[in-house]
């Protein structure tokens, strides 16, 4: 599957890869915080308090919120481009065409530029000879 669709669809896996990687990243970084600042966090499942949690929480809603507004403003700005590059492909096909149209009729001017030179070489060598 190639064109438009199928580069808009790999498009949107990576985004969603680094998204993802990105949230785990996040999610890493706000725990090793946590077990910097509490010692005892390492030996216990969820050493943070509510406040962490729901802060970090927050962060991450945050981060979410961020990525999903920079997500879908660069979809758009791929579909406006899509659609923008299929409309100069039908110009350059249709600016071809005139080529090939011009081509043709250059051609055949030649070939009657040609025949009228031929006869009158032709009328000339018979008037002389």
């Amino acid at each position: 599957m190639e064109g438009p669709a199928a580069r808009r669809a790999l498009f949107l896996l990576r985004l969603q890869g680094a998204r993802e990687q990105a949230v785990l990243l996040l999610v890493h970084n706000e725990l090793q915080q946590v077990a910097e600042h509490r010692p005892s966090a390492r030996h216990t499942r969820f050493a943070m308090s509510d406040d962490r949690f729901a802060t970090a929480l927050e962060r991450f809603d945050a981060h979410l919120t961020k990525t999903d507004a920079l997500l879908e403003r660069n979809t758009q700005a791929f579909e406006r481009n899509a659609r923008a590059w299929g409309k100069t492909v039908s110009a350059l096909e249709a600016i071809r065409e005139s080529i090939d149209d011009m081509r043709d009729q250059i051609q055949a001017n030649t070939r009657a530029i040609l025949h009228v030179l031929d006869r009158l070489d032709n009328g000339g060598a018979s008037a002389s000879g």
